[in-house]
């Protein structure tokens, strides 16, 4: 079910269905995954709300993206040695701050108990 959100890069102001999205989260037992969550404005929202999963995926190429931008501007060969670790912290940083905005920390390994 649609509750506004959608994959990619958004060429306009999303709107999304809160109220939508928390009753499917009260009414269907199991777990939530909304998939499309880059860009989505209030995303901290969706894990107070008890969704699961929130897929972040063009976030973190993003992050990616801009990092191989900035290291295009260096030397050759400072650029190529920088890349790949560059590159990985860059998704890290994303990664971690919204494990951050999303209250997840150290809630991999309850989930893992749970099956």
């Amino acid at each position: 079910m649609a509750v506004g959100n959608l994959h990619g890069v958004y060429r306009f102001e999303p709107h999304i269905e809160w109220d939508l999205l928390a009753t499917l989260v009260q009414r269907i037992p199991a777990y939530i995954v909304m998939h499309g969550g880059s860009g989505t404005p209030e995303l901290e929202r969706a894990g107070k709300l008890g969704v699961t999963k929130i897929n972040i995926g063009t976030e973190v190429l993003t992050s990616c993206i801009e990092c191989l931008r900035q290291e295009a501007t260096k030397p050759v060969m400072q650029a190529f040695e920088g890349l790949m670790f560059a590159t990985v912290q860059a998704q890290k940083e994303a990664m971690v701050a919204r494990i951050r905005c999303f209250g997840a920390k150290g809630k991999g390994k309850q989930l893992l108990r749970s099956f």
